[in-house]
């Protein structure tokens, strides 16, 4: 009898255990981003630690109803795909729980990165240049343009709350004295993945949080 008990007994653990696995908690961005899998489709933004930075989820998540504008703290079940197709992932999630809906407050009076242009003054630890890059955001087309220092630029740019990714970046191709600073420019460019904006000045940040450019306000749009 005592026998049977403790088999028993293990088996509900090892149930619990096993279900406890299957679940985690997971936090959702206030925004979906465009990204491309194997065709161009709409991302949410995940992590699993508010401390985390934000990355693409190329999913749905089964029973979940996304309303842009509001983060999410949500309870999911992890389900095991066998056998995925070459477009599908490993996992799925299938929400258990919303734990938390917030939605995202914006002060109307602050500066916001759609006002005005912006004179990039240091990329990386880089200050001391000929002629300084400069980029305006125009929403809510999701446009961004602007001067590499030498050449025009001009593409996408996906912006939430904090977040800033830019995509199908393109350039005028004139050649000038001073090439590096466009290329510095254009190549860190493609690593921002947020931004915060303090006493006018817009600091543009890589997936680790480093601040990769900095940038002063111009009232003027270039």
């Amino acid at each position: 009898m005592n026998s049977k008990f403790g088999i028993l007994s293990v088996c509900v653990l090892l149930f619990f255990s096993c279900a406890k696995e299957d679940e985690k908690t997971i936090f959702i961005n206030d925004i979906m981003v465009n990204c491309v899998g194997v065709s161009p489709q709409k991302c949410f933004q995940i992590k699993e630690n508010e401390s985390d930075p934000w990355y693409n989820y190329y999913g749905n998540i089964e029973g979940f109803d996304f309303e842009p504008g509001y983060t999410y703290k949500l309870k999911v079940r992890v389900v095991k795909v066998e056998n995925p197709a070459a477009d599908q992932l490993s996992e799925a999630f299938v929400l258990l729980d919303v734990l938390k809906k917030t939605k995202v407050e914006i002060d109307k009076s602050a500066l916001t990165i759609d006002q005005g242009s912006w004179l990039v003054t240091h990329i990386n630890n880089k200050s001391d240049f000929k002629r300084n890059p400069t980029l305006t955001v125009t929403l809510p087309q999701g446009q961004v343009q602007g001067s590499t220092s030498c050449n025009k630029f001009f593409g996408n740019v996906e912006i939430g709350s904090n977040t800033f990714k830019t995509h199908k970046i393109a350039s005028t191709k004139m050649m000038c004295d001073d090439m590096a600073t466009e290329q510095l420019f254009l190549e860190n460019l493609n690593l921002i993945t947020s931004y915060k904006i303090e006493n006018e000045t817009l600091q543009l940040m890589s997936n680790d949080g480093k601040v990769v450019m900095e940038c002063s306000h111009l009232k003027e749009r270039e």
